[in-house]
C-alpha cells in the first residue's frame, strides 16, 4: 500500500511509528500519524495546521495528556491499529478524488480529520481546530500545485485518466425466476473507470479497453445470477482485481428485457467500486 503514497507521506508515516516509540506506544494510532506530519514543518500538512494555530509542541502535550506513556521495552516496529489503517486506505481515496496519482501528506491529514472518532481528531478539537475548519484548509491546499508531491509525482498528476465503455451488450443468464435464466438474456453494461496511464505511445503504458471490455463479456456470459445487483459486484471486482492500474470503477448493469406488465425500456442498477 505505501508504494501509493508520495516520498514525504511516507516520510510522515516512519516520522508517526517514532513518536509512537517515543511514547513507549505498542501501537501506532490516528494520534501518532498526526504528530508524524506535524514534524515535516515543510509539508502541506505542517503548514495546514501551523496556519490553523497548532504546533508540534502543544500537540505532543495535547496527545500525551489524553492518552499518556506506555511502559519501557515496546516493539521497534509497532503496528497499526484498525483505525490509523482506515485513515491511510482513506487518504488514497481522497486522492482519487482529486485526480492526483499518489496521496500526500495533505491527503493522510484530510483523512484524519474526517475520523472524527479518532484520538487525532479529537486532539484537534482540544487544540480550538474542528473538522470542519481543517476539511476547508486543507482542500484549499490541495487545490492548488503544492511542493509536497515528489517531482515523479507531480509528472503523474495529468496521468490520471478517466475513460468510459458505454453499451457493452452481453448475453446471460439472469433473472429471480427459473424461467428468466432458462435462456441468456440481454444485459447493457457501461462502465467507466479511472486509471494511471504513463508517458509514452505504446498500449503497455495505458489500460486496454479491448481487453476490459473482453474480460467483462466473458465474466457475465459464463455465470448465472439471480440479481442485478450480483452481476454489477462482480464485475467491479473483476476490473479492479484484474486490472491493478485502475484506481475506482463505476458500473451500471440494465436489464433490457424486463419481465413486468408495463412498457419500459430498461432497469438499471449501479455503483462505484475503489480499492
Amino acid at each position: 500500500m505505501f508504494e501509493r503514497f508520495t516520498e514525504r507521506a511516507r516520510k510522515a508515516i516512519v516520522l508517526a511509528q517514532e513518536e509512537a516509540r517515543r511514547l513507549n506506544h505498542g501501537y501506532v494510532g490516528t494520534e501518532h500519524l498526526l504528530l508524524g506530519l506535524l514534524r515535516q514543518e515543510e509539508g502541506v500538512a505542517a503548514r495546514t495546521l501551523n496556519s490553523l494555530g497548532v504546533t508540534l509542541k502543544e500537540a505532543r502535550e495535547q496527545i500525551e495528556s489524553m492518552v499518556g506513556r506506555g511502559e519501557e521495552g515496546t516493539a521497534d516496529q509497532p503496528p497499526f491499529t484498525p483505525r490509523s489503517k482506515k485513515v491511510l486506505e482513506f487518504a488514497l481515496r481522497e486522492a482519487v478524488q482529486f485526480e492526483d496519482a499518489y496521496a500526500g501528506a495533505g491527503h493522510i491529514l484530510l483523512s484524519l480529520v474526517k475520523e472524527t472518532n479518532g484520538t487525532a481528531a479529537i486532539a484537534l478539537s482540544h487544540l480550538g481546530v474542528t473538522p470542519e475548519e481543517a476539511s476547508v484548509e486543507i482542500t484549499q491546499r490541495l487545490t492548488v500545485a503544492d511542493p509536497e508531491d515528489s517531482a515523479y509525482a507531480r509528472s503523474l498528476r495529468a496521468s490520471v485518466v478517466r475513460a468510459r465503455v458505454e453499451g457493452l451488450l452481453v448475453h446471460t443468464r439472469c433473472g429471480v425466476t427459473d424461467e428468466e435464466r432458462a435462456l441468456p438474456q440481454a444485459l447493457r453494461v457501461d462502465l467507466e473507470y479511472m486509471y494511471r496511464a504513463g508517458e509514452g505511445d505504446e498500449i503497455e503504458e495505458t489500460v486496454d479497453y479491448g481487453a476490459v471490455l473482453q474480460n467483462v463479456a466473458g465474466l457475465l456470459e459464463r455465470e448465472e445470477f439471480r440479481l442485478l445487483e450480483t452481476g454489477m459486484r462482480r464485475v467491479g471486482g473483476h476490473v479492479l482485481e484484474g486490472f491493478p492500474a485502475i484506481l475506482e470503477a463505476t458500473v451500471r448493469v440494465t436489464k433490457l428485457n424486463v419481465p413486468v406488465a408495463r412498457v419500459v425500456s430498461g432497469v438499471s442498477v449501479e455503483a462505484t467500486f475503489r480499492r
